[in-house]
């Protein structure tokens, strides 16, 4: 959407003092007339939160389909930005009118002071009237024109005089304050036989001579301080600071003008405006009298000197006071705000923290991203105080506001400060305030720890979120496992289930078979028998041959008769309710000692002889497998048994042990199916069963508990 009278001036560090008056004259220059004006504020390099990845992005906003002009302080953008990227500025908005102040661009209109006269002016006053002769200088940026003009400047009037300043002399700073105590640590590291020292700006000076002081070096007595710009703190420093005046509100006046009369139809044209000097005591001068030739005296008041300082001392402190308690108010702010860790509750601060600020509007916007677009939403916006509660809307990023010329009518602010919200490298979105606030500095120090805290309440948010997605992902998991243990636990059971079948149809198999042998083939075997002795009691004496071999049968069939109950109490272990668990043990010993002709050794006891008829038989068959396995596998004839009370426990329990001298078996033959089969049936009536194998022989032991059973 095109907008209407709208301005935009890109600049660097509102909060210096260069800036800040240059951002005065633009500022009420506007205000005479109906259009509406937004300063971009970027910033020098070296800040990480906002460097020249972030800045020039940044300044691409004020294009031609959101503002009708541009006004571009090129003399400060290019001390942190590359002279290819300043120029980019103004090629990439053919269809605006620019204005550039400070340097002269092409396709642009300019503003530019000429600093020529005043470099010369305050030379000439340092060799003529302190008679100066080794000069240092401590210049702005390599390759930046302002700074290059005066250098030159300087170098041609000490060459007029017969004085060589030579590249050794020179330290090139950044037009600030941390540039005038590096120049004097590199020009002063050593024996130094200098005697005055021009910086190219007041800046620069105002630290060169806070170290000059720091090092013992007596200013004005040793060594003449001079600057350039004419800043207010330069009255204020010790000592007071001898300066090249610009224009620096006129600058600001004549940009807007001018770019006014462009907006108007006329052609751009380039402008120069002249500088004077202002000499004070850095350079031990006394300004007493009122002029000097064309250089002017800081004293306006000579009548009555004591009159104008004790009103300037007045001025000052008052000043003090008030920036002290802005600044005590934006630290409360800032803490406030540092302590939201929500984003709710930092916006709830954030309106409360602007309104003590005395800011009643407030615009935020954050960058989303969607896929291939660039996206921003307004989250916040504050309006004749009050925050504009609802749903922010969402607008492509290349816009600054929706319909923002319908929103600055219905406010009573022309101007605007636009800052980039940046945590580190990452830009997070912009805030917009209005741009006439008396302090200057609030809007970096605000930008900066709304940025802080947006970022530590975005990364709550998105660690709220992902604990969110951790405890749906935990209850989905949960429910997975839930049915996948249901289902396990109905397998489990199940398998159960079938294994007592097994076993169950295995008992019944065995008792059946067991039934049938001794209702059947055992009778039937004594039948027979019967028999045979009938049919030998009829053979006479001349049959006496055939007589034993029937006796040798009717031995061979009660041998059998003898075999087959042995098997049918294997199979059916009957008497074990009636005669307890210690006989049925015992007559087992017995018997297969006797069919296998092994000894056996049985130590018994009527421990067990209470216990349940399921758990007794599983007993049973356990100390069963286990001579059947001693007896078929370990190679030894002889096998001890044992039953008896187990004196490692509190608690009323027993010991089955079943322990042959063979020759042991590997951990591979370990998983052998009857020892499984011992293991199973031991978990089944809740008694444990241990192997222990070696050298000595295997021994197989099965423990368990009376009580309950």
């Amino acid at each position: 959407m095109r907008s209407h009278n709208l301005i935009a001036v890109l600049g660097a560090e509102i909060n210096e003092s260069y800036q800040a008056e240059l951002w005065k004259g633009i500022r009420e220059e506007a205000e005479k007339s109906d259009k509406f004006l937004i300063c971009f504020m970027g910033s020098r390099s070296g800040i990480p939160y906002r460097e020249t990845h972030i800045s020039y992005p940044f300044y691409g906003l004020a294009h031609s389909d959101n503002f009708d002009g541009v006004i571009v302080v090129s003399s400060t953008i290019s001390t942190y930005m590359n002279p290819d990227r300043v120029k980019a500025l103004f090629e990439t908005r053919p269809h605006i009118p620019k204005i550039s102040i400070g340097m002269t661009m092409d396709g642009a209109g300019s503003v530019c002071v000429d600093g020529s006269s005043g470099m010369r002016d305050m030379v000439d006053h340092y060799v003529d009237e302190h008679n100066c002769r080794r000069f240092a200088l401590i210049a702005g940026p390599r390759l930046h024109p302002e700074s290059e003009q005066r250098c030159r400047v300087v170098k041609e009037t000490l060459h007029a005089r017969g004085i060589h300043l030579n590249e050794e002399d020179i330290f090139y700073g950044r037009f600030d304050k941390e540039s005038g105590i590096d120049g004097v640590g590199a020009l002063f590291s050593g024996e130094f036989d200098y005697d005055a020292l021009i910086c190219l700006n007041d800046r620069m000076a105002i630290g060169a001579m806070e170290e000059l002081t720091a090092r013992g070096i007596d200013i004005p007595g040793k060594i003449k301080v001079s600057g350039f710009d004419g800043i207010e703190e330069a009255a204020y420093c010790t000592p007071p600071l001898s300066t090249v005046i610009q224009p620096l509100y006129l600058l600001g006046e004549t940009a807007v003008r001018e770019l006014y009369r462009i907006m108007g139809g006329a052609s751009s044209r380039d402008l120069n405006l002249n500088c004077d000097i202002l000499i004070r005591h850095s350079c031990s001068c006394r300004p007493v009298m009122p002029g000097w030739n064309n250089r002017q005296v800081d004293s306006k008041r000579v009548d009555d000197p004591g009159e104008e300082w004790e009103s300037r001392t007045r001025q000052l402190v008052h000043g003090f006071l008030k920036e002290q308690e802005r600044g005590d108010l934006l630290r409360n702010v800032g803490i406030t705000l540092s302590a939201s860790f929500e984003l709710e509750t930092l916006f709830a601060q954030l309106a409360r923290g602007l309104c003590l600020l005395g800011f009643r509007y407030a615009y935020l916007v954050l960058y989303e991203k969607r896929g291939e677009e660039n996206l921003s939403k307004l989250v916040f916006e504050l309006a004749e105080g009050i925050r504009v509660e609802g749903e922010g809307q969402i607008f492509p990023s290349r816009e600054i506001l929706p319909a923002i010329s319908e929103k600055f009518k219905r406010t009573k602010c022309r101007n605007w400060m636009f800052t980039p919200l940046a945590f580190q490298n990452q830009v997070l979105g912009h805030l917009l305030l209005p741009g006439n606030h008396p302090d200057t500095e609030i809007y970096e120090t605000l930008t900066r720890q709304i940025a802080s805290s947006l970022q530590g309440a975005i990364l709550w948010e998105q660690v709220k979120h992902h604990e969110q997605g951790l405890m749906e992902e935990v209850k989905r998991r949960t429910a997975e496992l839930t049915r996948a243990n249901r289902n396990l636990r109905k397998e489990i059971e199940q398998r159960k289930m079938l294994e007592e079948e097994v076993l169950e149809i295995s008992r019944h198999t065995m008792e059946r078979i067991g039934q049938d042998l001794h209702d059947d083939l055992c009778q039937f075997l004594a039948g027979t028998s019967l028999r045979l002795s009938a049919v030998m009691r009829r053979l006479d004496d001349t049959q006496s041959d055939l007589a034993h071999s029937m006796e040798d049968v009717r031995e061979m069939l009660n041998d059998a008769i003898v075999r087959s109950k042995r098997i049918v109490k294997g199979l059916v272990p009957l008497g074990i309710k009636e005669e307890g668990f210690d006989r049925a043990l015992r007559s087992l010993c017995r018997d297969m000692s006797q069919s296998y002709g092994v000894t056996i050794e049985y130590e018994g006891s009527h421990i067990c002889d209470s216990l349940s008829p399921e758990k007794t038989i599983g007993l049973y068959r356990i100390a069963q497998e286990a001579l059947n396995n001693g007896i078929k596998h370990s190679g030894c004839r002889e096998i001890s048994v044992a039953l008896k009370e187990d004196s490692r426990s509190s608690d009323k329990s027993f010991i089955l042990s079943v322990q042959d001298r063979g020759s042991g078996f590997s951990s591979e033959e370990k998983g052998g199916m009857g020892l499984r089969i011992m293991s199973y049936r031991g978990r089944r009536i809740g008694v444990t069963v241990d192997i222990e194998t070696g050298d000595r022989g295997t021994v197989v032991y099965c423990r368990g508990f009376v009580n309950g059973t």
